[in-house]
């Protein structure tokens, strides 16, 4: 079923949050939730299963913070491009059939001239 059909049908059932799953799992204030994706893939595939099993139709992928002006403030700004394929990536390889993966992005840590 499309995206589209299941909207009409059914409606979709979001993910929770990911941030506070990642706290719980031991994520410090001075680390990048997104690093995560290259540094503990296994924890953030158990987070998206875990909400796919609770019903989920959709689990967004731990892409939030991925900018890469957000990572360049952490040091991370080079590794921006495969930290959100890894973001997509580890949300698809736990995605049921019946399931979808969203892409998650956050504001960025300054103001922009228009």
């Amino acid at each position: 079923m499309s995206i589209l059909d299941k909207i009409q049908t059914d409606g979709l059932i979001l993910d929770g949050a990911m941030g506070s799953m990642l706290i719980a799992k031991g994520l410090t204030g001075t680390e990048s939730a997104e690093f995560w994706n290259l540094t503990r893939p296994e924890t953030i595939k158990e987070i998206h299963q875990s909400y796919y099993l609770s019903g989920a139709d959709v689990a967004s992928a731990n892409t939030f913070g991925a900018s890469p002006l957000k990572l360049d403030k952490m040091g991370l700004g080079e590794h921006a491009e495969n930290i959100n394929r890894a973001g997509v990536r580890l949300a698809r390889q736990v995605c049921p059939a019946s399931g979808f993966v969203a892409g998650d992005m956050g504001s960025i840590p300054e103001m922009l001239q228009p």
